[in-house]
C-alpha cells in the first residue's frame, strides 16, 4: 500500500493471531510496561566512551582499602586482570604460514597480521620471508558504477618483507591480551631477533621493535605495495565482472619520500588517494618500524595524515606510547568480566572480546567480512544477510556499546538508505541492499520490489535486511535505553524499513495481509516469506513501542497496529516445525536459520508461551538434526537457540563442534568459508556463550538460564542487560548464591533469578529491603529506582560477596601454535 491508500477491507481487527500474540505480550513486552524513559538521562556514544553510565554508581571496595566491603572484587587490580588474561593469550611456538594462523592487532582503522609467506620472497629450497600486512578498514574505492562488491569494494594497501641474514627456523611468540602487544623472538640460521609489535590504541600508527644479535644486525623491514584492486576480481573466485572493470583501472601506487619519511602514494581514480607512511630509526641496538596508513577522498589530504601520524609517534618516548596504548586497552577489559570453567571456551571468548576491540569502534567503519584485516576475498564488502548482524551481537552483554559502528553510521547515512529504493518509494521508505560500502550506499543496484522475481540470480535480492540490521541498532538502545539513539536513529529508521513493506502488503480471502514473493537468502523467491514477514511483525511492534515511548504524533500509529493485527502468521507443520513459507518446509540440512528468526534472536514467538514450546522444540530439533551443511555461523546460532530453551548442555556441545565441524575455526580463532575469510561465526560463538550464562529478551533477566551441568562454578560481573542494567552473579558448587543489579535508567526491573526458596532482596550498601512482588513461579518484579543497587540472594545467606575467575576443571592449550 502507498502512504496516502488504505487497502480494500483495511478495517480495524483486535484479533492478534500466533505469533502476533507472541510479540505484543512476550517479545516486545515493554508495550504494555510503564516507562520513565522521558525523565532519564543518556549519553551519546559519540561524545562519550562509555555510554551506560550517565548514571553515578557505587564503587567496589578495593580489597584492602578502608572503604565499606559490599563486593570484594578481587579483579579490581591490574596484576589480578594481568595474571587472568595472561592464561588466555594466544602463543606460537610454530612458525605461523598462513593468515588463519598468525597474530592479529588493530584498533578498529589500522591493522595488521604476521605470518611466514612461503609464497613470496623466498628462494628454491627455503622457507620464505616473515610477512607483517599493513591493512586499514577506511580503504575502498569509490566507483559505484562497478557494483558495489568491485566499486565500492575494501582494497588492499600492501606488506612489509622483514629481510633477515639467515633463514627463519623458530618463533616463540606470545600474544597479549591484557596489552594488546605481540613480543618474542625470531630464530634464523644467523641469528635471534627479539620482537615486539603493537598497534596503537589512540594514535593509528603500528609500531615494530626489532632487538637483533649480532648475526642479524641488518635486519630490516622492506615493503611491498599491492594493487588497489578488488580481491573478487581474482579468476580463482570465477565471479562475473562488471563491463570494463579491468579496462579503467586505479593507478599504480608510487614509492617516494617526504624527508625521513618513506611513502606509498596510491591516488584513486574516482579522486582521493590511500598513502603509507613509515619510518624507521635504530638506538641501542633495536631498531623500531613506525607506520601509519590514512585514506581520503574526495580530498587528497591522505599523505598529510599518514605522515603526521608517523613523525608524531615517532618523536614520542617509548614509554609513552607505551602507556597511552595499554591504558586504553586495561580499560577495555575491565569494563565487564567473566569466568567459567571451561579453560578453552574461557580463552575463546575474551579472545573474541579482543578481537572486536582490534576491529571495530564506534566512529570507526562496520566491520567488513574480513573485519579491518585485508585477505584475500570474494567478500570485499559489508554483507546484510546476516553478517554484519551477527558481529556485533556480542557487544551488548559485555558491556561494550563503545564499539557499537552500527548505530553512528545508520544515524549518520539515512539519505543512502532512502536512495536505495525507487524513486516511487523515497518519500516515506528506505532499504538496504545485501552488499555496502561502509557509508550504506549500495551502488546503483536498488533494493527489490516485492513480487518482482525477474532479479537475476546472485543479485542484491532480499528486502528484510535493513530490518535485520535495524534489529541490531535497537539491541543497542535497549541495553543503553538512551533516548537519542532512540529518536535520531531506531524510529526514523525503522519507521522507513516498515513503510517500504506497507506499500506491497495485500489482504487475502483469510483477511490476514499477506506478501508478494521477496527473496530468501541464498535459496528463492517465495511469496509470504518467512524471512520478511517475521521481521516485520517484530519491527511493526519495535515501531509501536518506540512511538510511545517518545511521544510522538506519527499519523500512521493507527495503519501500524492494524498491519500487526493482521500480519500472515508464520506457518508450520507437525513433523519439520516452522515453514520457510507456506507449505515449503526447510529442504534438509542448510546452514543459514533465517526461518528461525521469529525463535531467535527476534523473540516473536518465545518460549515463554506455554502454547508455542512444542512448535519451538519441533522447530529446532528438525533444524539441527541434520548437520552435513552447517557452517561455524550455523553452531553459533544453534547454541543461542539451546540456551533459550535451558539446554545448556546442548549449547556447549554446539560451541565445542564449532572448533572441529569440517569448516572450523581456525588456530588463532579466526574462520573461512571456501578458502575466504568471514569474521562472524567465531563473535557469534561468544553471544552463544552469554546466552547461556544471561538472557534478558522480553523484559524479564533470566541469570545462569542455561548453565552446562559440567560448569558448577560461574561468574559474571558488570553484564549488561536490556533495560540498561549492570549484572553481576555468582554460582559455585551448581547453585546461584547472589545477584547483584544496578539499574541505569529506572526500567522496570523483572528478574529470573533461578534461586529456590525465600529470597532477601536489599539495597547492596545499606542493607534495607527494597520492595518486590512475585509475577509468577519464577519471576519477580523489584520496585528499583535508578541508581538504585540491588542484592538478590538465598533469604538468610551470610555468603561472601566476592568477584574472582573460577578454577578451571582441566587444563587446557592455549590458542595459537603452542608446541
Amino acid at each position: 500500500m502507498t502512504n496516502d491508500q488504505e487497502p480494500p477491507g483495511f478495517a480495524r481487527r483486535n484479533l492478534l493471531r500466533g505469533a502476533a500474540v507472541g510479540l505484543m505480550t512476550a517479545a516486545i513486552p515493554v508495550l504494555a510496561l510503564q516507562s520513565a524513559m522521558a525523565s532519564t538521562t543518556s549519553t551519546d556514544p559519540t561524545t562519550s566512551a562509555d555510554p551506560t553510565t550517565s548514571v553515578p554508581r557505587t564503587l567496589f571496595a578495593r580489597p584492602g582499602s578502608g572503604a565499606p566491603r559490599c563486593i570484594t572484587n578481587t579483579m579490581d587490580d591490574d596484576r589480578a586482570w594481568a595474571a587472568f588474561l595472561g592464561r588466555q593469550d594466544l602463543v606460537w611456538q610454530n612458525i605461523p604460514t598462513s593468515w588463519d594462523e598468525g597474530p592479529f592487532l588493530g584498533n578498529g582503522r589500522q591493522a595488521t597480521l604476521l605470518y611466514r609467506d612461503d609464497s613470496a620472497g623466498s628462494t628454491a629450497g627455503s622457507p620464505g620471508r616473515l610477512r607483517l600486512e599493513v591493512c586499514h578498514s577506511e580503504v575502498q574505492d569509490h566507483r559505484p558504477e562497478y557494483w558495489p562488491t568491485f566499486g565500492l569494494a575494501r582494497l588492499p594497501v600492501g606488506y612489509f618483507d622483514l629481510i633477515t641474514a639467515g633463514t627463519v627456523t623458530d618463533v616463540d611468540w606470545r600474544l597479549s591480551l591484557w596489552d594488546s602487544t605481540l613480543s618474542g623472538t625470531i630464530t634464523t640460521t644467523a641469528g635471534t631477533i627479539g620482537l615486539r609489535l603493537l598497534i596503537h590504541d589512540q594514535r593509528g600508527v603500528m609500531i615494530a621493535e626489532l632487538s637483533p644479535s649480532a648475526g642479524e644486525r641488518a635486519a630490516t623491514w622492506e615493503f611491498h605495495a599491492l594493487r588497489a584492486v578488488a580481491d573478487r576480481a581474482n579468476p580463482a573466485w570465477k565471479k562475473p565482472l562488471p563491463p570494463g572493470y579491468l579496462d579503467h583501472p586505479n593507478p599504480e601506487a608510487v614509492l617516494t619520500s617526504d624527508g625521513d619519511i618513506e611513502l606509498c602514494v596510491q591516488e584513486m581514480l574516482a579522486g582521493g588517494q590511500t598513502v603509507t607512511a613509515w619510518r624507521q630509526t635504530s638506538r641501542a641496538g633495536t631498531s623500531t618500524l613506525y607506520c601509519a596508513t590514512a585514506h581520503s577522498y574526495p580530498e587528497s589530504t591522505a599523505q598529510d595524515t599518514a605522515t603526521r601520524q608517523v613523525r608524531q609517534a615517532a618523536s614520542a618516548s617509548r614509554s609513552a606510547l607505551a602507556a597511552e596504548h595499554e591504558q586504553a586497552w586495561h580499560a577495555f577489559y575491565r569494563k565487564s568480566f567473566l569466568s567459567i570453567p571451561d579453560a578453552r571456551l574461557e580463552s575463546f571468548y575474551w579472545i573474541q572480546l579482543y578481537k572486536i576491540n582490534a576491529g571495530t569502534r564506534y566512529d570507526a567503519p562496520i566491520m567488513a567480512t574480513t573485519g579491518p584485516w585485508y585477505i584475500a576475498t570474494r567478500w570485499p564488502c559489508v554483507w546484510w544477510d546476516m553478517n554484519a548482524q551477527v558481529e556485533y551481537l556480542l557487544i551488548h552483554g559485555s558491556n561494550h556499546l563503545e564499539l557499537d559502528a552500527l548505530t553512528g553510521t545508520f544515524r549518520d547515512n539515512q539519505a543512502n538508505l532512502i536512495a536505495q529504493v525507487g524513486s516511487a518509494y523515497r518519500a516515506d521508505s528506505a532499504g538496504l541492499v545485501r552488499t555496502t560500502d561502509r557509508f550504506l550506499d549500495g551502488g546503483l543496484t536498488p533494493v527489490p520490489i516485492p513480487g518482482d522475481t525477474s532479479a537475476p540470480a546472485g543479485s542484491e535480492q532480499e528486502i528484510g535486511d535493513l530490518l535485520w540490521a535495524t534489529f541490531c541498532v535497537w539491541l543497542s538502545w535497549r541495553h543503553s535505553m538512551d533516548r537519542h539513539r532512540l529518536a535520531d536513529t531506531v524510529y526514523p529508521v525503522l519507521r522507513r524499513a516498515v513503510n517500504y513493506y506497507l506499500h506491497f502488503l495485500t489482504p487475502g480471502s483469510d483477511g490476514d495481509y499477506h506478501l508478494p514473493a521477496t527473496y530468501y537468502p541464498e535459496h528463492m523467491f517465495i511469496a509470504d516469506c518467512s524471512y520478511d514477514l517475521e521481521l516485520l511483525r517484530w519491527g511493526l511492534g519495535a515501531l509501536l513501542d518506540a512511538i510511545s515511548r517518545l511521544g510522538v504524533s506519527d499519523a500512521r500509529v493507527g495503519e501500524y497496529r492494524e498491519a500487526l493485527a493482521r500480519l500472515a502468521p508464520q506457518t508450520s507443520d507437525s513433523t519439520t516445525g516452522l515453514n520457510i513459507a507456506p507449505d515449503f518446509p526447510l529442504p534438509g540440512s542448510q546452514a543459514g536459520y533465517n526461518y528461525l528468526l521469529a525463535i531467535w534472536p527476534l523473540y516473536t514467538l518465545t518460549w515463554d508461551q506455554p502454547e508455542h514450546r512444542e512448535l519451538i522444540r519441533t522447530s529446532l530439533e528438525y533444524f539441527w538434526k541434520d548437520r552435513s551443511n552447517w557452517l561455524g555461523f550455523t553452531y553459533a546460532g544453534a547454541a543461542s537457540q539451546a540456551a533459550l530453551m535451558g539446554m545448556g548442555d546442548q549449547a556447549l556441545e554446539f560451541l565445542h563442534e564449532q572448533w572441529s565441524s569440517k569448516v572450523p575455526v581456525t588456530a588463532n580463532t579466526m574462520y573461512a568459508e571456501s578458502l575466504a575469510p568471514v569474521i562472524e561465526s567465531p563473535l557469534g560463538a561468544a553471544r552463544g556463550l552469554q546466552d547461556m550464562l544471561c538472557q534478558s529478551w522480553g523484559g524479564v533477566i533470566r541469570v545462569f538460564p542455561a548453565v552446562p551441568t559440567t560448569w558448577p562454578d560461574v561468574t559474571l560481573h558488570d553484564f549488561l542487560t536490556e533495560g540498561a542494567f549492570h549484572l553481576s552473579a555468582v554460582r559455585t558448587d551448581g547453585t546461584t548464591r547472589w545477584i547483584r543489579l544496578l539499574s541505569l535508567a529506572g526500567e522496570p526491573l523483572l528478574l529470573r533469578a533461578g534461586i529456590a526458596g525465600p529470597l532477601d532482596v536489599t539495597a547492596l550498601h545499606t542493607g534495607r529491603p527494597i520492595a518486590w512482588d512475585q509475577v509468577d513461579d519464577e519471576t519477580i518484579r523489584i520496585h528499583a529506582r535508578a541508581g538504585d543497587e540491588v542484592l538478590i540472594r538465598p533469604a538468610g545467606s551470610t555468603d561472601a560477596l566476592v568477584i574472582a575467575p573460577v578454577a578451571p576443571s582441566a587444563p587446557a592449550p592455549s590458542w595459537g601454535l603452542p608446541t
